[in-house]
């Protein structure tokens, strides 16, 4: 058997951390259901300095958020509205995967190198300055003719897509204005590490769907390893142990709450988005802890089963 590869890691402190976190169709008393994602956010931490003991680290910088058409089946079923808030019509006007994706990247790719040619915590995207829970103000999703949003910025376009960017109403919209006009830093690019609470979000739902519709065009890199909040909040604060650890729980071991509504996937975000922050706070240095093995690569076009319960994975990736 060949040796497994090593997984690169960041040699300094990365600069941003993108937080995903997707909400999929489900069906669970049938195992052959083939599940699609609907909803797709994105949130950027800006990482460049941190919070010390009991604080929260870094600044929300950047958030992006699209719910998405499913193909195979276009109606949304019982199991599915009933365990998240999500209605028909949010994605009978949403993009399919593959532009949702072009979109994400499109954001990540335009955004962060902006954000890295400022100063740290020069564009906030939240309310305030503690940080949980707040009122997002400065946000990006995918609008066409008949969505427009008042006030919104145009970043790009794919297709009759169009990646905007706005905020909230009565905000200042100033900071979004200046982001915009930036002349970006490619570079920054290298500093971006993205992170999910385990692996399911990109090793199972992510991954296996754009190997299912083949939609590996819109598949990046920085994709295919991430920082596991859920092994690095085990690996701080349980001696190792992810045992019951989901969203609520991590949130816990910081003394913080869930806010909003579990299992919309933008309120789940912003909950790992201070899981994380709250890990910077605690000292953590995000590193890509988890990932798609060499026999697990979404490019191969190979089915395969999440990496978590893959033995051939590397020993430094099994590992909190």
């Amino acid at each position: 058997m060949a040796a497994a590869r090593a997984y690169p890691s960041h040699s300094t402190r990365p600069a941003f951390v993108a937080v995903l976190d997707v909400e999929a169709t489900r069906r669970p008393s049938d195992r052959s259901f083939r599940q699609e994602i609907v909803e797709l956010p994105v949130a950027v931490i800006d990482a460049r300095s941190g919070g010390g003991r009991g604080k929260l680290g870094g600044t929300v910088a950047a958030v992006f958020h699209t719910f998405v058409k499913p193909t195979e089946n276009p109606r949304l079923n019982f199991d599915t509205t009933s365990f998240m808030p999500i209605s028909q019509a949010d994605v009978d006007a949403a993009p399919t995967l593959g532009v949702a994706l072009q979109g994400m990247h499109l954001f990540l790719e335009t955004i962060v190198p902006k954000l890295g040619a400022s100063d740290p915590h020069s564009v906030v995207a939240t309310a305030g300055e503690g940080g949980h829970g707040e009122r997002l103000v400065v946000s990006f999703t995918l609008t066409n003719d008949s969505r427009r949003i008042e006030g919104s910025i145009a970043v790009g376009e794919i297709g009759e897509w169009t990646l905007v960017g706005y905020c909230a109403s009565g905000a200042d919209t100033a900071p979004l204005e200046a982001l915009l006009l930036r002349t970006g830093d490619a570079s920054a690019m290298d500093g971006l590490i993205m992170a999910a609470d385990g692996p399911w979000d990109i090793a199972c739902y992510l991954a296996h769907e754009v190997q299912r519709k083949r939609l590996q065009a819109h598949w990046r890199s920085y994709l295919s390893k991430w920082w596991n909040i859920r092994w690095a909040v085990g690996s701080a604060k349980c001696g190792g142990s992810v045992r019951g650890l989901n969203v609520v729980s991590q949130l816990a071991q910081f003394g913080l709450r869930f806010v909003g509504t579990e299992h919309s996937g933008i309120d789940d975000t912003l909950n790992i988005v201070s899981i994380a922050r709250a890990l910077l706070g605690y000292g953590s240095t995000p590193r890509a802890n988890d990932g798609l093995s060499r026999t697990l690569s979404v490019l191969t076009g190979r089915v395969f089963t999440p990496v978590w319960y893959n033995p051939r994975v590397p020993a430094e990736m099994s590992r909190l």
